[in-house]
């Protein structure tokens, strides 16, 4: 499934965002959340986290880089599981890492929904728009 959209939620007292309804069959069996070097958080399904997690594991863990992107990968994730009302729960510590609190913003990225504070969302969305042009252009897809 690929995730696209971005979806205005809020996340309530207990630390609990809904996943958006259209999404939340695809984590049925639950989900791996991950810090994004973005400074968002990226919901994957678990079969899609281990397809990411063994692209970017591709060093072996006998050197201490290939130990390091594992630990990345691994220590600092997450295992969420929907509940009744479609909502997962934001560990404290992701919750921090991504300024979170109140309105926050899943958007869709493919591979992934990355759960933004209301306000990143709108200075990262400024940002993509500003360069989606030269973006193209650079790749040869505008004429």
């Amino acid at each position: 499934m690929a995730f696209r959209g971005n979806y205005e939620h809020s996340l309530d007292n207990g630390g609990r965002v809904a996943i958006p309804a259209r999404f939340r069959d695809a984590f049925a069996d639950g989900g791996v959340l991950k810090p994004s070097p973005d400074g968002c958080l990226e919901l994957y399904t678990v079969v899609d986290f281990e397809t990411t997690a063994r692209e970017l594991s591709t060093e072996s863990a006998q050197q201490h880089r290939g130990r390091r992107v594992r630990r990345a990968i691994y220590a600092m994730s997450y295992d969420v599981e929907i509940d009744r009302q479609g909502r997962i729960l934001v560990p404290q510590a992701m919750r921090s890492h991504a300024g979170l609190e109140g309105a926050v913003v899943l958007a869709g990225r493919g591979e992934c929904l990355e759960i933004w504070s209301a306000e990143s969302w709108r200075q990262e969305q400024a940002t993509v728009e500003s360069e989606h042009a030269a973006i193209l252009e650079a790749q040869g897809s505008v004429g």
